[in-house]
C-alpha cells in the first residue's frame, strides 16, 4: 500500500508519497494523552513512561516512544498555530482521507478543526479530526507523524502573524 500526503494553504504546499503506513493507535487514548501534555520535555518523558511498561517487548516500547514523540510534535504544532494573531479570523485545519481498493472501491472521510478558545488545542484537534481518521483506517503512526511534521513546517512558514488555514489530504492506494 502507498500512503501519500498533500497539504496546501496560501503560500504553502507540501507533497510526499513515501510515508510510513503502519501501527494503528487508538484515537481516544491519543486524545487523552494530548490533554495531559504540556509543551516541555518532562511531559514527553512522563507520558512515554506511562505508555511503555517493563513487560512490553522492545518493539512495543520503541513504538510507544515514537507515538508519544509524534503526539508531542503534533501538540506543539497545533499550540503554535493557535497562538497566531489571525486565529480568530477563521483559522481552520481540514483533513480529508481517501482510501482506494479494488474490491471495495473508494472510501472518503473528512474532519475539520476550527480554532476556538480552549485549554488544549492539541486535544481539541484530535477530538475534531480523530474520528474521521479512524473511520477510514488512517489512525496510525505514519499518519500521525506526517500530520505533526506538516503542521510544524506550516507553522514555521506562516509565523505568528498569519491566519492558520490549511487543507491536508491523505491518499492510500
Amino acid at each position: 500500500m502507498v500512503l501519500r500526503i498533500h497539504a496546501y494553504a496560501p503560500g504553502y504546499v507540501y507533497d510526499n508519497s513515501n510515508l510510513f503506513d503502519s501501527s494503528d493507535f487508538d484515537t481516544m487514548t491519543a486524545g487523552l494523552t494530548l490533554s495531559g501534555m504540556s509543551p516541555d520535555a518532562t511531559s514527553v518523558g512522563g507520558t512515554a513512561v506511562q505508555q511503555v511498561t517493563p513487560s512490553a517487548g522492545m518493539s512495543n516500547g520503541a513504538l510507544g516512544v515514537a507515538l508519544t514523540e509524534s503526539l508531542q510534535n503534533l501538540n506543539t504544532a497545533i499550540c503554535s498555530l493557535a497562538m497566531c494573531s489571525g486565529v480568530g479570523d477563521g483559522g481552520c485545519i481540514s483533513v480529508y482521507t481517501q482510501k482506494s481498493a479494488i474490491l471495495t472501491g473508494v472510501a472518503n472521510s473528512y474532519g475539520e478543526y476550527r480554532f476556538m478558545p480552549g485549554n488544549s488545542p492539541g486535544y481539541e484537534f484530535m477530538q475534531a479530526v480523530g474520528p474521521s481518521l479512524k473511520s477510514n483506517g488512517f489512525n496510525n503512526l505514519g499518519v500521525l507523524s506526517a500530520l505533526a511534521n506538516t503542521l510544524n513546517q506550516y507553522s514555521d512558514s506562516i509565523g505568528q502573524g498569519g491566519t492558520p488555514n490549511i487543507n491536508i489530504q491523505f491518499f492510500r492506494t
